[in-house]
């Protein structure tokens, strides 16, 4: 027991104490611990430290491992957040223009037309929906040029 835990100890049983009884026990704890305190040799209260050094070291340890589990844990979620991402960006159309009644267009996605779902790519090649929907002001097209 080291001297903070000895005197955390003996506060804890001044508190409690009420009477001169309780109090002389108390004090003949203190009295017995700083003996055995005063009895150590050097080498002794020496390795005393290092123990205590080794305890703390080994806490310091475990918060480490733990860190290195969120930190991969944390890698995890961010290589599967950029596969999904990667994964969705390889779906979008890239940047479709197309030419229609003399104006370029972009095409933004693709849409929901007349009970017909059509791709940004399959709206490419469909001139007749391109029509109907830039004459609508469809926000699936974008005009680049007049």
């Amino acid at each position: 027991m080291n001297l903070e835990e000895i005197i955390q100890d003996l506060l804890a049983q001044k508190a409690a104490g009420t009477n001169k009884e309780k109090m002389n026990i108390v004090l003949d704890n203190a009295i017995e611990h700083i003996k055995a305190l005063a009895a150590l040799t050097p080498d002794q209260k020496v390795n005393l430290q290092i123990v205590k050094l080794e305890s703390l070291v080994d806490q310091k340890d475990d918060v480490i491992i733990q860190l290195q589990q969120e930190l991969q844990e944390a890698q995890e979620i961010a290589a599967d957040a950029l596969a999904k991402y990667n994964e969705t960006a390889e779906r979008l159309p890239v940047s479709l223009e197309v030419s229609v009644s003399g104006k370029k267009v972009k095409i933004n996605h693709g849409v929901h037309y007349k009970g017909d779902e059509f791709t940004a790519a399959e709206l490419a090649k469909n001139n007749l929906v391109l029509e109907e929907l830039l004459k609508i002001g469809s926000g699936a097209l974008t005009i680049l040029e007049d």
